[in-house]
């Protein structure tokens, strides 16, 4: 175990240090000292940022700073450094490596690193320091998400910041251990907890609680009877359900009847319904009586059978991969699959007429899309995409490597120009439609599906949230609903919590739905969402099942409400210094 020898027992960072120098972090000096109170350059921080997190991703480019010479010690730690998000240069290309770091310097790279990012408004939560006016602009909102992360160490005053001050080896070190406990690499950073500064976060508070369910054709038949509907949403309001999510849009038919789908010849309705009795048709008659608020879904977004009509007739819609295959394979009984190219100015035209109809024809409450509205990483490389690519990028042509992270960004920005027509068309259409999205965390929809949610959330493009978390166990499910992208949208628009029910062989115990729930109201959640009306059921079919179930929703409206709202703020406000 590491015993430095200038680092005395009431040391306040003497634990702090000792831990990471064990862990092979941080080092002392071939004399056995550590020299806590001295000062640390950026390049000797880029070194330690290496050695703290070496499995975060590299996310942007190298870039050569003018001041770094290749054969400088730390020149692969800072490259690593600036390429994983945690460091930049300054405007004249330099990097300045034997410059001391300030403390903002440290939280600001530990936040952007580590994708943090305030939930509330950034003067609100930098109360807490005495001194906030003093932390430089560009500071402000990393320095608000660091604070909420609980990884600001102010030793001695706790309150007092000093942003400006030239960081030591001890400050350092412990604002690394607490960002190693933050990501989940450590469960003790042994930093004495009065020098840790805490953020006053007010919850935000909703009016009623959204309870809801998706119904679905993909395992069941409820939406293919008039019977089966009454039957489906009398049982929903025993189990308090008040909000329900039924797909439209299947990947190959429209389960409403569809003159947009029967121009292109996709098939007006689906095979299965008859014309007098449409399953969207079915449930908004009943919504008033049903008291549901009812916000139709188009599931299978811009994904199509590839045994359907509409692929048959629409093959120039439909986009592939770098090796010019197009079928996405089927898992289980799932039949294949294609993918519509969402930058195909037809496909978008077909997708908005579909809308149009829906809110147009209907009485909804809104429309939700989900992950599917997206691209696979994979896809994109058709010769329309391309071309639009070449137009656009001085005559380049896409990057054989599907992830490229400018390749990725350029898509994924396409998908978001989209977004704004779906917005807006909706709006025109029925000015009180909400857009609901129900999505995978925002890495991973980005990463996999070149949906970039956070961007909708915050330009405002989306107006509820639906995020779906499949983790297998409570630490991992409670894990995802801290996140910072889900935190900072709970505080703009209501954000439910998807609990994945599973089907009807194979629901989730009622115990560990009952987890699930208390996990999302114990961080304010706007409500819960159930993916599967079939498992539902099955795990409310007993007696005690059902009573466990409603006794969750015994409190009333009242109860749900928090006793201090947090005032909206603007998503596209800028945070500014506290006066």
């Amino acid at each position: 175990m590491a015993n430095f020898i200038d680092i005395p027992e009431d040391h306040w960072a003497k634990s702090v240090i000792e831990r990471l120098a064990d862990s092979n972090i941080i080092s002392g000096y071939e004399d056995n000292t550590f020299k806590p109170d001295e000062l640390l350059t950026r390049a000797e921080f880029a070194a330690l940022l290496n050695k703290a997190f070496p499995d975060k991703p590299l996310i942007r480019e190298a870039l050569t700073f003018t001041d770094v010479a290749s054969d400088y010690w730390a020149n692969e730690a800072i490259e690593q450094a600036y390429r994983k998000g945690f460091l930049t240069g300054y405007l004249d290309s330099s990097f300045k490596p034997d410059k001391k770091i300030l403390k903002v310097q440290i939280l600001v790279a530990l936040a952007n690193g580590l994708g943090y990012e305030a939930s509330q408004q950034a003067e609100k939560t930098l109360e807490v320091f005495e001194d906030a006016e003093k932390i430089p602009d560009y500071g402000i909102s990393p320095v608000a998400a660091a604070l909420e992360k609980s990884i600001v160490v102010n030793y001695p005053k706790v309150e007092s910041l000093e942003p400006n001050r030239e960081a030591t080896r001890a400050e350092v070190a412990a604002f690394l251990s607490l960002a190693l406990v933050a990501e989940g690499k450590s469960s003790d950073s042994q930093v004495p907890e009065k020098y840790i500064a805490k953020a006053e976060i007010e919850p935000p508070s909703w009016e009623s609680e959204s309870r809801s369910v998706r119904l679905s054709n993909s395992s069941s038949d409820v939406l293919f009877s008039a019977t089966e509907i009454e039957g489906a949403l009398n049982k929903l309001a025993e189990l308090q359900i008040n909000t329900v999510y039924p797909t439209v849009w299947d990947g190959a038919y429209t389960l409403y009847e569809s003159a947009e789908m029967g121009r292109v010849g996709g098939g007006s309705l689906h095979p299965q319904l008859d014309v007098n009795e449409t399953s969207l048709a079915e449930i908004v008659a009943r919504k008033e009586a049903k008291n549901l608020t009812v916000i139709p879904g188009f599931e299978k977004g811009f994904q199509l059978k590839a045994n359907s009509p509409l692929a048959e007739k629409r093959s120039n819609w439909l986009t592939s991969r770098k090796d010019t295959s197009k079928i996405v394979e089927g898992s289980n009984n799932d039949e294949n699959k294609y993918w519509l190219n969402p930058f195909h100015p037809q496909v978008q035209q077909f997708f908005l007429q579909l809308l149009i109809e829906v809110v147009s024809n209907y009485e909804v409450d809104g429309i939700q899309l989900n992950q599917y509205f997206g691209l696979p990483v994979e896809f994109g490389y058709d010769d329309f995409t391309k071309q639009l690519y070449s137009d656009e990028n001085s005559g380049q042509q896409p990057p054989d490597n599907a992830s490229d992270a400018d390749w990725v960004k350029w898509r994924a920005g396409k998908l978001t120009d989209f977004m704004r027509q779906v917005f807006w068309v909706v709006k025109e259409y029925n000015p009180n439609c909400i857009i609901s999205l129900s999505s995978l965390p925002s890495e991973e929809a980005y990463n996999n599906y070149l949906q970039d949610w956070k961007v909708w959330e915050s330009s405002g493009l989306i107006e509820e949230l639906v995020l779906q978390v499949s983790a297998e166990n409570l630490e991992d499910f409670t894990a995802e609903l801290e996140k910072p992208a889900v935190q900072k949208a709970l505080r703009h628009i209501p954000v439910s919590v998807e609990i994945a029910t599973g089907v009807e062989d194979e629901s989730m115990p009622i115990s560990e739905i009952e987890e699930r729930v208390k996990a999302a109201r114990d961080r304010f959640f706007a409500g819960l969402s159930f993916s599967s009306y079939e498992g539902l059921v099955a795990a409310t079919a007993t007696t005690e099942g059902q009573e466990k179930f409603l006794a969750m929703f015994q409190e009333t409206e009242t109860d749900l409400d928090t006793d201090t709202a947090t005032a909206e703020v603007s998503p596209t406000e800028e945070s500014k210094p506290t006066a």
